[in-house]
């Protein structure tokens, strides 16, 4: 494929993209952070906006985006984030999060919470009751056709 050479209305290319047999692939790399429930919180001086505040700890995650959406994080560690101008310093200590916990809010994290409903479903019988209840209702729905059938058959001749 030959390169097209420079967009004619002068746009640049996005950064972080790629063309790919004629489509554009959007790639992008981010971090995500949320607050760690139950995380120590320290009064302190920031080193940045040097007043004195509390620090709330939070996990940071990097991750990977495709068309602008979270697919996955990985590398998560927990920061000491300033409750002033939101500076965060690291604090060593990584994370101990689950699968699950770590891949909220992306794409392998609704799949994840999916599966783990799936399979707490088949193992209480919610599926098994929910079949039979479809079950039935094919039954009486095949049923109730059968006698409709029937009775315009004998009307008719």
């Amino acid at each position: 494929m030959q390169d097209p050479g420079p967009d004619p209305r002068g746009w640049p290319a996005p950064v972080g993209s790629a063309m790919i047999l004629g489509v554009w692939l959007f790639l992008g790399a981010g971090e995500q952070s949320r607050p760690v429930i139950g995380g120590q919180q320290l009064t302190r001086a920031c080193e940045q906006c040097k007043q004195t505040t509390v620090f709330y700890e939070q996990e940071v995650s990097r991750t990977v985006e495709l068309y602008f959406v979270k697919m996955f994080a990985f590398a998560p560690k927990n920061v000491m984030k300033c409750g002033a101008c939101g500076a965060t310093f690291a604090t060593g200590a990584s994370t101990h999060a689950t699968f699950n916990e770590q891949q909220a809010g992306t794409i392998a994290g609704t799949l994840g919470a999916a599966a783990e409903r799936a399979k707490t479903a088949f193992e209480d019988g919610t599926v098994e009751q929910q079949f039979d209840r479809a079950q039935d209702a094919v039954k009486n729905a095949t049923s109730a056709a059968t006698s409709a059938v029937t009775a315009w058959w004998k009307r008719r001749g």
